[in-house]
Parts: structure tokens; C-alpha cells; sequence
């Protein structure tokens, strides 16, 4: 936790001078996925995706909307990262685990 809460600090710092850095607003989001806070991750995840769509974003906001119970933006957004990239086999298994929690 001390950990994350450090590598939170130095991310807002590093925002204050390139707040369009794509990368810093990923990390937040991972950061705020691992310590629960499910509702800032997929704000910061958004953002990254706004400024450079990838389907490894893609994913990581698929799994924080899927934390914060939100399945069907989880479903959406985690076929848009099947689209991007349909042989990343993390991506496929998460999409199959809420194909098959949809049914």
C-alpha cells in the first residue's frame, strides 16, 4: 500500500507537467485498480484511452468497470480490446469469463 500511495505521489507530480502523457494516466489507473478504488481507475483508464487507444487500456478498463459492477460497460469495452488485438490471450479469457457470466 505504502508503495502504491508513493508511486500515486510521484504520477500526480509528473502530471502537473504533461497531463496528456498517456502512460502516467495508465499507471494511475493501475495503481487505483490494485488498491480498489474502482471508479478513479476507470476515470484515469478513460482518459488514457482518449489520448492513445490501446487494447491493453482497453482491458484494464473492461476489468475496473467489472470490479465496480458495471458488466455490461465491462462487455463493451473489453470488445473493443478483442478488436484491437484478437490474439492476446489474457484479453480472450476475460472476454469469454463475461460472455459466459452474460448467459
Amino acid at each position: 500500500l505504502f508503495r502504491s500511495l508513493f508511486l500515486d505521489i510521484i504520477l500526480d507530480r509528473a502530471l502537473e507537467y504533461n497531463n496528456r502523457d498517456h502512460l502516467l494516466h495508465y499507471l494511475k489507473g493501475k495503481i487505483y485498480l490494485e488498491t480498489g478504488y474502482f471508479r478513479l481507475a476507470v476515470s484515469e483508464f478513460k482518459i488514457a484511452i482518449s489520448i492513445s487507444p490501446s487494447a491493453e487500456y482497453y482491458y484494464y478498463l473492461a476489468l475496473a468497470e467489472y470490479m465496480n459492477k458495471e458488466y455490461d460497460k465491462a462487455m463493451n469495452d473489453i470488445s473493443k480490446a478483442i478488436s484491437i488485438d484478437p490474439n492476446n490471450h489474457k484479453i480472450k479469457e476475460f472476454y469469454e469469463s463475461l460472455k459466459n457470466m452474460n448467459k
